[in-house]
């Protein structure tokens, strides 16, 4: 059976993984022009894959915001105290709000009004910003799983599979050119 903490684990690796290939397509890459070259045929494709990518991240680090209702109660920081009295739960709350309120808006059930004028939602967190609350997040959950003998989020990166997937969209380029 699986438990709170072993969903919020999950949940925040799926955040973790997603936020790496969305941030490898389209941030500040090591290898950014090799990428870009390597995408160029394939723009559509890896624009969709962005999206997706930003959007999987998005539903799934707001995920742990979500304060849910007695009546329908969620699986979040705020379903067990150690995480929302954890000593940094303070200083991602209110960008975790605000990233919950996003994503009810803009990715998970599209408001009309939102959607017509976005500029009337300004969620004002950035790159970093979404960056830095990920970290966060999942520090307070290593600190709590750690402390209940629990595992903490697992390390992956997905860096080095979209490169090689890029790699071979190259090679087959070179080769069919």
């Amino acid at each position: 059976m699986i438990t709170a903490i072993d969903d919020i684990r999950e949940t925040l690796f799926r955040a973790r993984l997603y936020h790496q290939g969305w941030w490898c397509i389209v941030g500040r890459h090591k290898d950014r022009d090799f990428m870009v070259n390597g995408m160029s045929s394939h723009l559509v494709f890896f624009n969709a894959v962005a999206w997706a990518f930003f959007d999987a991240f998005i539903s799934n680090l707001a995920t742990v915001f979500d304060k849910g209702t007695k009546k329908d109660p969620s699986i979040s920081f705020y379903s067990n105290s150690q995480f929302s009295n954890h000593r940094l739960f303070c200083e991602v709350e209110d960008k975790g709000r605000k990233l919950f309120r996003y994503r009810s808006k803009f990715v998970a059930h599209r408001d009309y009004f939102m959607v017509a004028n976005p500029d009337s939602f300004q969620s004002g967190l950035t790159h970093d910003d979404l960056g830095f609350l990920l970290n966060r997040c999942c520090e307070i959950f290593d600190d709590v799983a750690q402390e209940q003998g629990a595992a903490t989020v697992w390390e992956f990166s997905c860096d080095e599979d979209i490169m090689r997937l890029i790699a071979t969209l190259v090679k087959e380029q070179n080769i069919g050119s």
